[in-house]
């Protein structure tokens, strides 16, 4: 990916391995992983949140709610998160891994100036990740080109209304010169004229009334298909989809938990003599 000069997205998941979390937390940490990485994202999400109502201090189920979010897009949410998981870290390379993180969801913002900032936070906690060093090249790269445009922008800006400037002057003249000719038109020719336009602008006014309720439908219909569309967007995983879910992680468990009784049970094998 260095060869194509673009940045790592890779982000950096925890697993849940110690059973120091208490017991949902943890069951509700370690479904959320499987669905992680079997890409259900939506999954994952519902999971995670369960993990923090179960333990609003968890730092695991910030630091891994903020990928799932950034994985489904909500780049700005995830950001949010991966900050919170920042303040509840306990050591330096879970801080940096925040970081890290934060910056990538900053990045695809275009928030140059803020990923910047993240990085930085980032090798300051996690000086050994190589990943930060070429993502913070990259943003200070893309700040510059953005900075550049804006200029290139403001002073086509400029030169756009200097030009606009000149022609109004142009005009002004022109008139001036015209002005002459224009009285001496008939006063007859100015109110027949005079009424036409106001004819006119009878007419044009009800076209105007008429297109505004128009677009006023149009508006509402519109809207109500946004929300209809917005309402397909949303995610509803049902909590048996969940339950489902830790109960296999159940049954897995009981399943280990058998086979090591059942091994202990057996003990030694004990030689026996044979019968001649």
């Amino acid at each position: 990916m260095r060869a194509g000069k673009t940045y790592h997205l890779t982000l950096l998941l925890l697993v849940v391995t110690s059973m120091a979390f208490g017991q949902k937390e943890n069951k509700y940490l370690r479904a959320g992983n499987i669905v992680y990485n079997d890409t259900k994202f939506d999954v994952a999400d519902v999971l995670y949140r369960k993990a923090i109502e179960e333990n609003p201090n968890s730092f695991e189920g910030y630091f891994n709610l903020g990928n799932a979010l950034y994985k489904k897009g909500a780049f700005s949410e995830a950001e949010v998160k991966f900050n919170r998981a920042a303040e509840l870290a306990s050591t330096s390379n879970e801080k940096g891994m925040c970081h890290y993180n934060r910056g990538n969801a900053l990045l695809k913002q275009q928030k140059y100036e803020e990923a910047i900032e993240a990085y930085k936070n980032s090798l300051r906690q996690y000086p050994g990740n190589p990943d930060a060093k070429y993502n913070l090249s990259y943003a200070m790269n893309k700040l510059k080109e953005q900075q550049n445009g804006q200029q290139n922008q403001d002073d086509k800006q400029d030169k756009k209304d200097q030009e606009e400037q000149e022609d109004n002057s142009d005009e002004q003249k022109k008139d001036e010169q015209n002005g002459g000719e224009e009285e001496n038109k008939n006063q007859d020719g100015q109110e027949g004229e005079n009424k036409d336009n106001k004819d006119k602008k009878d007419g044009q006014g009800e076209q105007d009334q008429s297109k505004q309720g128009n677009k006023g439908q149009e508006n509402e219909q519109d809207q109500g298909e946004q929300k209809q569309t917005s309402a397909q967007q949303e995610v509803s995983i049902k909590p048996e989809e969940a339950l489902q879910i830790l109960e296999a992680l159940e049954g897995e468990e009981k399943k280990v938990q058998a086979k090591i009784l059942r091994k202990k049970g057996k003990g030694k094998k004990i030689a026996t003599e044979k019968e001649w």
